[in-house]
């Protein structure tokens, strides 16, 4: 049994580039693992300057409950970089829309060693196949990052 499930899971790498302002764009190096069925999973990335970071992510489907998406998603963005973020990620949640608007697409929340929170938006090119399928995304840090991603 435990054989069949560890081979349910998938994992990939995410190529993007992470922008800064007043900095010339760097590569991230980013990771995924889903979970069995492969609607969730986990994420790492190292950002780079170092700082690594670690979380989860979620494919949105029909039912999805938006407070399944954490504070981030549901709440206002952090005042730090209010200015700087995109509020298509932080926040986005707090209408009802947001599951319906983005459904077939995964979220992911990543919490760095520094304190910094990463919100992840991914569009998946075939939503059965989850993250497997391939795609593209973007994410931000609460410090004003900007990446753009592909899987």
């Amino acid at each position: 049994l435990l054989a069949g499930l560890t081979l349910g899971c998938a994992s990939g790498d995410v190529t993007g580039q992470v922008a800064v302002a007043g900095q010339p764009a760097a590569p991230l190096q980013m990771t995924w693992r889903s979970g069995v069925f492969g609607e969730s999973g986990k994420m790492s990335a190292v950002m780079p300057d170092g700082e690594r970071f670690s979380g989860t992510y979620q494919v949105l489907k029909a039912g999805t409950s938006r407070t399944t998406l954490g504070p981030d998603w549901t709440n206002e963005p952090p005042p730090q970089a209010q200015e700087d973020l995109d509020d298509s990620l932080w926040g986005a949640a707090r209408g009802p829309a947001f599951v319906h608007r983005y459904q077939n697409s995964a979220v992911a929340t990543l919490r760095g060693v520094r304190r910094t929170t990463m919100l992840c938006r991914f569009f998946l090119s075939a939503s059965g196949a989850g993250m497997g399928g391939g795609g593209n995304g973007k994410c931000q840090t609460s410090q004003g990052a900007k990446i753009s991603a592909q899987f």
